[in-house]
């Protein structure tokens, strides 16, 4: 297998492949500028941008430079194809915000300047071949390992299906420079710079890393699009169902919640009661301290009623200034004791404007007997009985006999 993979390698032309990594690298390229200045990207976009356009430099120049290459060619080339790395690993540490000081970035540019020194060295005052190519693996092995680093680093890269992609990217890109080092270090071993099957297949694992890792690149952005649009519909049903004032639940989603309760009472035969609650003469607040102080006064009900429910309950602005409490697994007794708790809390509340302010709550629980709509006339009814009752109390609705409590018919 080994020698037919050889024999294979042997038949490529390296100056086709290194004219197709070029056209590759090329049209990737473009589709990345296009992307850039085309539509929404985020940050780390443009070192990736930056990626593409060094590695296609410096397949160009290599596919230029022929069997028998200037100094400075070869120096062109490994700047490029040491940078290009650099720059991809440095738009991972800006696309998932990883917090890394300066000085911690530029070392992931330091093992290029060292290695360019080397080559500069290995090229002009001694040259040597071998050790430029040994160099060479050993900086991109270094920064491809900073690189797996930082997606490590990344708890969105982590719980990506594109984190496979790119750790079987970089460990094949390891590989091969291992592989080029210990070829290197093999008793008579003949170095082609140009013609030889490690070049050919250098050549074939760039254009395959870079098709895929340009997929995997635009994958992680579509992924970022995606959970950002889930995030916006979550929002935007949320604040379909937020009342904008008070930010507690609104009628609409009262609605539903109530509904459901119901549903729930019905199939469990467990209890559930309503709550509901009017601000006392709070069209006198208004006339007197402003519309501004109204709103102030329900909002501060609104928190005095989130801090007086279970976690379990369910509260919501009805309208105006009507708040409905919904208590699944509470009977009339407790709800009635829930809801005086919230009067006084409300009651010993120092409002800013108005100072004191009272309200007053009917109570019902639900009957076998109830539909949704008789259940809220019950608790409306001993509403209205607490406001003619002298206000700032808590009356509750007793179930008739053909509406006994589910509590007794469990």
């Amino acid at each position: 297998m080994q020698f037919e993979a050889m024999a294979f390698l042997e038949k490529l032309d390296t100056a086709t492949l290194a004219f197709i990594a070029s056209l590759v690298f090329l049209t990737v390229a473009v589709l990345f500028v296009v992307v850039y200045f085309s539509r929404r990207t985020y940050a780390g976009f443009g070192y990736w941008v930056a990626w593409q356009i060094c590695s296609l430099t410096g397949f160009v120049v290599f596919a230029n430079r022929g069997p028998e290459p200037g100094p400075y060619s070869i120096l062109l080339t490994n700047l490029f194809l040491l940078t290009a790395p650099a720059l991809l690993c440095h738009g991972f540490i800006r696309f998932h915000d990883l917090r890394s000081g300066r000085l911690l970035i530029l070392t992931n540019y330091l093992p290029v300047a060292l290695a360019l020194a080397a080559q500069f060295h290995f090229t002009f005052v001694v040259p040597d071949q071998q050790s430029r190519i040994v160099v060479f693996s050993l900086a991109r092995m270094a920064v491809l390992i900073r690189c797996c680093v930082e997606l490590l680093r990344s708890r969105e890269m982590r719980t990506s299906p594109s984190f496979f992609l790119f750790a079987a990217i970089l460990l094949v890109l390891i590989a091969n420079d291992l592989f080029q080092i210990w070829r290197i270090w093999q008793p008579a071993a003949e170095i082609d710079s140009w013609g030889g099957a490690n070049i050919k297949f250098a050549l074939l694992v760039g254009i395959a890393g870079d098709i895929l890792g340009a997929y995997g690149l635009l994958l992680l952005i579509r992924e970022r699009l995606e959970r950002e649009l889930d995030a916006a519909r979550h929002n935007i049903e949320a604040l379909a169902r937020t009342d904008a004032l008070t930010g507690i639940w609104n009628r609409r989603h009262l609605d539903e919640i109530v509904g459901l309760e119901v549903e729930r009472a019905r199939r469990y035969r467990q209890p559930v009661s309503l709550i509901l609650l009017d601000v006392d003469h709070f069209k006198s607040i208004n006339d007197r301290y402003g519309h501004a102080a109204g709103d102030d006064v329900l909002r501060q009900i609104a928190a005095l009623g989130r801090h007086s429910i279970r976690s379990t309950d369910t509260i919501g602005r009805w309208g105006g200034e009507e708040f409905l409490i919904l208590a699944p697994g509470t009977p009339l007794a407790n709800a009635g004791h829930m809801a005086d708790k919230l009067r006084r809390a409300i009651a010993d509340h120092a409002f800013a404007a108005p100072g004191r302010v009272t309200a007053s709550i009917g109570v019902a629980e639900w009957g076998i007997g109830d539909d949704i709509d008789s259940w809220m006339r019950r608790a409306d009814a001993a509403l209205y009985l607490a406001k003619q009752s002298g206000r700032n109390r808590v009356e509750t609705a007793e179930i008739g006999e053909h509406d006994q409590a589910i509590v007794n018919q469990a």
